[in-house]
């Protein structure tokens, strides 16, 4: 999901050593060469990734998570709440824990950009509420080695988020998880109901949330029999 970081570029040009004054302008202009590294090196995401298989969707490293150009600065705007279908998406348990993960799709016609961790809640049915922890990365991925990438998302492409619970058959469970995209103040609410599970998300250990990723790079979260 992630480019590799560019090679370092810049050849060196050799200079043979005549006259004394023609030396020393050769080595000055070696060490101009030296300095004038290419500024796409050492890049650990490019802008405009092709997405892998369907979503349509692409990432970019984010300000501050290891970009050192002008690059991370996008003129995308941010996907609001309203554009956004939020809803679970393949659900799973295994070794103890219980998740899934949670799509946002871009129902608006422009591309738009989300950065970094959505605000999730967990509502029990008895309304005590309880906000997840921003982790990098689940048992149920991304394994992306703890980088957070800006995720350009075209008309109909998908974000996805996943999220895990340690724990199974808790007492009690959450029954909505209310939801702020990136960037927003408004908040949708979605049936905590794991299909694939055929029960609630329980509710007696705190939710696990990575950052928004490629909808796609995700991997089924397959549950156990």
């Amino acid at each position: 999901m992630r480019d590799p970081a560019a090679p370092q570029s810049g050849p060196q040009k050799r200079v043979k050593v005549g006259v004394v004054l023609l030396g020393a302008a050769a080595v000055g202009l070696a060490l101009v060469a030296c300095s004038g590294a290419s500024p796409g090196a050492g890049k650990t995401s490019a802008s405009g990734a092709a997405a892998s298989s369907g979503s349509g969707a692409s990432t970019r490293a984010a300000p501050g998570s290891g970009s050192s150009t002008s690059a991370g600065v996008s003129s995308l705007p941010v996907c609001q709440t309203s554009q956004l279908k939020i809803a679970i998406g393949l659900t799973g348990a295994v070794a103890g824990m219980s998740g899934g993960d949670l799509t946002f799709t871009n129902t608006g016609s422009k591309d738009c950009e989300l950065t970094g961790w959505p605000q999730l809640v967990g509502v029990t049915a008895s309304g005590t509420s309880n906000a997840a922890v921003h982790v990098h990365s689940t048992q149920f991925g991304p394994f992306g080695g703890g980088t957070v990438s800006s995720v350009r998302i075209p008309a109909r492409g998908a974000a996805a988020v996943a999220f895990i619970v340690g724990a199974n058959n808790c007492s009690d469970s959450y029954r909505t998880l209310r939801v702020t995209p990136p960037g927003n103040t408004q908040s949708v609410e979605v049936s905590a109901w794991l299909p694939q599970v055929n029960t609630y998300l329980p509710a007696c250990a705190p939710i696990n949330v990575s950052p928004l990723v490629i909808a796609s790079s995700l991997p089924n979260p397959a549950p156990q029999p």
